[in-house]
């Protein structure tokens, strides 16, 4: 059911991370049908180029799946199906041009015409409801071959996650708690904040330390897991009888799904800024323990546990990237790609990782700080954002659960809740909120309209200029053409 996702070992905590039923889902299946629709349409010439894009360029497939695709196109008693208006076949006999040109979202509507799914029965549903879409287009893949079901989902896969990328940029989606853990979590004594606040209790600023660090056992049993995961499990995701994606060429190409490789198999060629691993690499082979060193801006130099996994959650063990989870014994986990440091990085056998890691882990830093801002903090959300915004460069609250707890697990009953602060400008965020949060409401009314006024003040002076700057190329124009409008 998982194809080996590592997170099937926990999903007694439930099954949200396989969610893809929401918002996001909803509005990436319909973009998906839309885009597939249009491309066809445009293919076969009964409408214009779309001024719209995919938020995921539609992929290349299969050489033999452009093959049957391009002879449907040709088959005057079956090229209805793929879209083909009556005699088109007869105007167009350029089959190889035609095959180059076939993508995933031209494939995508006929597929999902075989499973009752008419995508341009869609195109109206942004004026109405949209419940149950996602839901409906998981069931009916499952009716096509599985190569098929694999192409789609994966796309679908690339597409909710870009989707919800933008719609974290944008503040639109709903983003979960942060917990800060550790082998031990303590707090410190707070500071009252010099902050007017609606009740009797203060806001404050906790200092909590967590020793984040990882012993060996525990690193062990993640890396146990990985060998244990299936990483052999290779799919054959054209039915050709191997596991790398074949362009037209025949070749074997990294190209499927864009910029990122999602397939088992890596091809060993450099894409864009992505650094390549060895030849026909498979996913998880190069999971383990390693020594890395110093390298460009990351001085760490020591034992690590890496272990390869993807870019977004609801993939499984067939989709995955070069992206590793990179452990350490006394540092926060990190997500890495596998390039400088980690591309420079010697494999370690089990023995020796252990001496490696526990000399690192006995001289580990135990006391990672953070500062969370706690009390009735809803009316400076503003203030934060605004000096977030300033001193960080992000809109967006972090909201944090710590949980007091010694190395033995035992709990002290002591838990926190409330704003996350970066560590670099936390002290920047609470001078702002010190010298702004303490105004009362009309000074603060008025520092709003009046920074709202500026705003207004720079966009129409940037309209301004924009406009003289298009006359000044409207006369230049004029000059050059010597014409009866100079």
């Amino acid at each position: 059911l998982t194809q080996g996702d590592r997170r099937a070992t926990g999903v007694a905590k439930g099954w949200g991370c396989f969610n893809v039923d929401t918002t996001e889902g909803t509005n990436a299946a319909l973009d998906i049908f839309h885009h597939a629709n249009w491309a066809v349409d445009e293919f076969f010439g009964k409408c214009g180029a779309n001024n719209e894009r995919p938020l995921v360029p539609g992929p290349k497939v299969p050489a033999a799946e452009r093959d049957a695709l391009a002879t449907l196109a040709h088959d005057p008693d079956h090229a209805d199906a793929f879209g083909a208006p009556a005699g088109w076949q007869h105007a167009y006999k350029d089959e190889a041009t035609l095959k180059s040109r076939i993508t995933l979202l031209h494939a995508a509507k006929l597929w999902l015409s075989l499973v009752g799914i008419n995508v341009a029965e869609f195109e109206t549903q942004g004026e109405g409801p949209t419940q149950g879409v996602v839901v409906r287009f998981l069931n009916r893949i499952l009716g096509l071959e599985v190569s098929r079901q694999q192409y789609l989902f994966d796309y679908f896969a690339r597409y909710l996650e870009k989707v919800i990328k933008n719609a974290v940029r944008d503040g639109k989606y709903a983003r979960g708690i942060q917990t800060i853990a550790g082998r031990s979590v303590s707090f410190r004594t707070p500071r009252t904040l010099d902050v007017a606040t609606p009740s009797a209790y203060p806001i404050e600023l906790h200092t909590v330390v967590a020793d984040v660090g990882m012993d060996f056992a525990a690193a062990k049993a993640l890396a146990d897991a990985s060998r244990g995961a299936g990483q052999d499990e290779a799919v054959d995701l054209d039915d050709d009888g191997d596991v790398q994606i074949v362009d037209a060429s025949g070749d074997e190409s990294p190209q499927w799904l864009g910029r990122n490789r999602v397939t088992n198999v890596s091809t060993g060629t450099t894409n864009r800024n992505f650094a390549a691993p060895g030849r026909n690499e498979r996913f998880g082979e190069r999971d383990g323990f390693r020594f890395v060193k110093s390298f460009g801006g990351d001085v760490y130099e020591g034992p690590v546990l890496i272990i390869e996994s993807g870019e977004a959650s609801m993939r499984g063990l067939s989709v995955k990237t070069d992206h590793f989870t990179v452990y350490y014994p006394g540092r926060v986990r990190q997500r890495r790609l596998w390039q400088g440091q980690l591309q420079k990085s010697e494999a370690l056998d089990d023995e020796r990782a252990r001496r490696l890691w526990d000399r690192a882990f006995a001289g580990r830093k135990q006391d990672y700080v953070n500062y969370i801002v706690a009390g009735p903090v809803l009316h400076v959300v503003p203030l934060i954002i605004q000096a977030l915004n300033e001193f960080h460069g992000f809109l967006r609250i972090d909201v944090a659960r710590a949980d007091e707890k010694s190395e033995t697990g035992a709990r002290s009953g002591r838990v926190l809740l409330g704003v996350l602060l970066p560590y670099a400008s936390a002290d920047d965020v609470v001078a702002f909120l010190e010298e702004h949060g303490s105004a009362d409401e009309d000074a603060r009314a008025d520092a709003v309209g009046v920074e709202l006024d500026l705003r207004e003040r720079a966009k129409s002076e940037g309209t301004r200029q924009r406009r003289i700057a298009a006359g000044k190329a409207r006369v230049k124009k004029a000059l050059e053409s010597g014409g009866d409008d100079v």
